[in-house]
């Protein structure tokens, strides 16, 4: 079996009612050698992370943990043993005034105990133990003499407990104690604490059917206790490696919060627009905090994280590397201190109740560096975020632009000259375009403006005629206008991925504000929509990268043709679809129309627009698309495009799904019309027979169409996230599809398609079509749903 490693410092604590009797047992003499204090202390582990060894330990050792009260008191009345060195009256027990106790000391402890117990306070019986290889790397133990440096260890102690005491809320008359015990293969230190007047809250027992004083210690407590005892005990050269590893991170955090705002900080405009709709979006009223999780705070607490995730990738980059470097290298120096390093171990978790043994199984959590690490960057991006709320709090929005410079040296001392603290202008117009409107104390500056002549269509020539004063105005007079919240800049959220819009639209559907929020569900669904063809174009374009530079042979060209020319017309009505209908011309419109006929998937086609043409464009191109598939030779020109593992066969039980499914609500949707129109009873009561079985038959349909498992998707999500046009990118990536693509086409170059990497084949392919089949039609769908429950609502409120 192989060796577990052992946690520097282990800790264990139970609570009962105090007894005098308690000192008597921890203060034996024969346990400690009082003239051998040469010991060490290591990092402290938490009860429920002990090995069942360790337990079975300190159980033997310390054998008053594991008996109820009268049995307890019972012990240490046969156990109270004590020799005293020659005139002197001392004891191995210690305190916050002795390194050895004086027998007078440990009577008043005792009748301390007795008074505790009349008043009803607790009794905390805890076990420090030490993992003596540890205590010999500090120093602290000598292997060879077994000898221990005890006034180490209880000065340690000495400096920890008042932490203890305070974190606990303990009241001024709570006392402790403590004896080291040597007799086993690790040193343990018993502690006692308790108060004379309790100043702990009283809760009910359920167990004991009472109302008692709070027992249970804070985990926080425990941890800060083992912290504190590691950090004592370590070495001078240890304790100065840490320190400045602190000291280097305290270092780099501190320039990251110093850069990342501020007026000579100077935003990208993907940050600008982040910082401008984070600050937009603040709630009216409250203190606002990183770390709220309130429904008013939700949509700016989103665009502030897509802002620091672009300051910790652009400006801040550099510290962040070396923050998540050195809090790495610093937690190893700590993996020994706070967990076993063995990970979901089982163990026996052992309780006393009522001086009952109570087990029960669990297992260790284990030295999780990476939960570690991500825990501390939270910390980081929480005091970043905060940084920037209180920025803005005192900072009003001047931070995102000052326009001052780009009027004229004229219009530079006009501006000055009427307000020298202006750093954005514009007229009343523009800001009311950006959603915000004039305070009613709004100061006009004049700014002069060149008038020019006009030509005979009303548009202006290069022939100036005169200057005119304009009305400007400071944005610090200016003020959001709710009612115009909606109006966001489309390539500013062009910038956020499609499942990050949904994730917006989602948080906006949770907030309160109806009038507001319907206003900016319509922006954010319609750059979802833009988004989504965007995401479409690109795995189509790289598919196609794909198929025209691979070499098939004779029998397959004419299966890879059809391909390219049916992804370019796909391309061909993205493009279509992105643009606004004003702007097109008839032409353009009408092959919109047919592009949509052939290509409209048909799992998201409505029955009641499955006309004839409908029809007849698809059936042909799947019929096209079969016979093609049933003359191809390559198995892996199959797999770029419907994924690994598909097989011709599979593939053209695919297609014959697709024409059937077109067919069934064809059928379905002309019985429809026939009911609609038929006078006859009995017609119609067979034509909804019919379509009954028309849906049976789409189910089945339905379940034959090929599947993405889990594994492919997120192969989608990596290439859909990776250099996408108008997608910017937080953070740093192991994978760029189209360095990949570009170093794979040089070697496909002349040569036949087999010769391709088959992962890489696969791995494309599969990302591909699978963005293309899957992922693209669930945020589709979303969008189809969202805009759905929109519908109806304002239907409802119609009503």
């Amino acid at each position: 079996m192989a060796k577990t490693s052992s946690p520097a410092v282990t800790f264990m604590i139970e609570y009962t009612e105090p007894q005098s009797q308690f000192v008597d047992y921890t203060n034996r003499k024969d346990k400690v050698e009082l003239d051998n204090e040469l010991s060490l202390e290591n990092s402290v582990r938490q009860f429920e992370d002990m090995s069942d060894e360790m337990l079975a330990s300190i159980e033997k050792i310390v054998p008053e943990q594991k008996l109820d009260f009268k049995k307890y008191i019972d012990y240490m009345n046969r156990s109270y043993a004590t020799q005293m060195q020659e005139s002197n009256t001392i004891t191995p027990l210690f305190n916050e005034k002795y390194n050895q106790a004086p027998e007078k000391e440990v009577s008043l402890i005792k009748e301390k105990l007795d008074i505790a117990y009349g008043n009803g306070s607790l009794l905390w019986k805890g076990v420090l133990s030490f993992d003596n290889e540890f205590l010999a790397k500090q120093g602290i133990f000598d292997k060879e003499t077994k000898k221990v440096d005890q006034r180490f260890l209880k000065e340690s102690v000495r400096e920890a407990m008042p932490y203890v005491l305070k974190q606990e809320g303990l009241s001024d008359s709570a006392f402790w104690w403590g004896d080291i015990h040597l007799n086993t293969d690790n040193v343990h230190i018993h502690i006692g604490i308790s108060e004379i007047e309790s100043a702990r809250d009283k809760i009910y027992y359920a167990a004991r059917n009472r109302v008692e004083y709070k027992g249970h210690f804070s985990q926080k407590t425990l941890k800060s206790l083992k912290s504190n005892i590691f950090n004592s005990l370590i070495n001078e050269q240890e304790r100065g490696k840490i320190l400045r590893q602190e000291q280097i991170i305290a270092n780099v955090k501190t320039d990251l919060l110093s850069k990342v705002i501020g007026k000579n900080q100077k935003p990208i405009e993907t940050e600008k627009f982040y910082l401008e709709q984070v600050f937009n979006h603040l709630p009216q009223s409250g203190k606002i905090r990183y770390g709220s999780n309130s429904k008013e705070f939700s949509v700016s607490k989103f665009f502030l994280d897509k802002y620091i995730d672009s300051y910790l990738a652009n400006e801040g980059k550099a510290e962040y590397q070396e923050f998540k470097k050195e809090s790495f290298n610093f937690l190893l120096n700590y993996k020994t201190a706070y967990t076993a390093e063995e990970k979901n171990r089982e163990y026996e978790k052992v309780r006393f109740v009522e001086g009952k043994r109570k087990t029960s199984v669990e297992k260790t959590k284990g030295f999780d560096i990476d939960q570690l690490l991500k825990k501390r960057e939270q910390d980081l991006r929480s005091r970043l975020g905060n940084k920037v709320l209180k920025y803005m709090k005192e900072n009003p929005p001047t931070m995102f632009e000052n326009n001052i410079s780009n009027f004229s040296e004229n219009n530079q001392k006009l501006i000055e000259d009427q307000n020298p603290y202006a750093t954005l202008i514009k007229t009343a117009e523009s800001w009311e375009r950006e959603g915000r409107k004039l305070l009613d104390h709004a100061q006009v500056i004049n700014v002069k403006v060149p008038v020019f002549e006009k030509d005979k269509n009303g548009e202006d020539t290069k022939n100036l005629k005169y200057f005119e004063d304009a009305a400007y105005y400071d944005i610090a007079h200016t003020e959001l206008d709710p009612s115009q919240k909606g109006k966001i800049s489309l390539s500013g959220l062009m910038n956020l991925s499609s499942d990050e819009l949904v994730e917006l639209i989602n948080l906006v559907k949770a907030e309160d504000n109806e009038i507001e929020d319907r206003q900016q569900l319509g922006i954010y669904r319609y750059a979802l929509k833009l988004k989504v063809l965007e995401d479409q174009k690109y795995l189509l374009r790289e598919q196609n990268k794909v198929l025209m530079n691979i070499n098939p042979i004779e029998a397959d060209k004419a299966f890879v043709a059809f391909k390219i020319n049916e992804n370019k017309e796909i391309q061909r009505l993205a493009d279509l679809s992105m643009s606004p209908n004003w702007k097109m011309k008839k032409q353009e419109h009408q092959v919109k129309k047919h592009l949509q006929e052939k290509y409209k998937d048909v799992v998201q086609l409505p029955i009641g627009k499955t006309t004839s043409k409908v029809l007849e464009k698809q059936v042909d191109r799947f019929k096209t698309e079969y016979d093609l598939v049933e003359n191809l030779k390559d198995q892996s020109l199959i797999e770029l495009i419907k994924g690994p593992g598909v097989t011709k066969e599979k593939y053209l039980e695919d297609l014959g799904a697709r024409i059937g499914i077109v067919k069934t609500k064809y059928d379905i949707n002309l019985n429809n019309k026939k009911i609609e129109s038929s006078l006859d009873s009995e017609e119609k009561a067979n034509l909804k027979r019919a379509n009954g079985k028309n849906f049976s038959d789409l189910r089945k349909y339905y379940s034959i169409l090929i599947s993405r498992d889990e594994q492919l998707t997120a192969a989608e999500k990596m290439i859909l996230e990776h250099d996408k046009p108008f997608q910017y990118l937080p953070d740093e990536r192991s994978f760029t599809p189209r360095q990949t693509v570009g170093t794979t086409q040089k070697q496909m170059n002349n040569q036949n398609i087999g010769n391709v990497s088959s992962s890489f084949m696969k791995g494309l392919s599969s990302a591909l079509q699978a963005g293309k089949d899957k992922n693209l039609q669930a945020i589709r769908k979303k969008a189809r749903d969202d805009e759905r429950d929109e519908r109806e609502k304002k239907n409802r409120e119609r009503n």
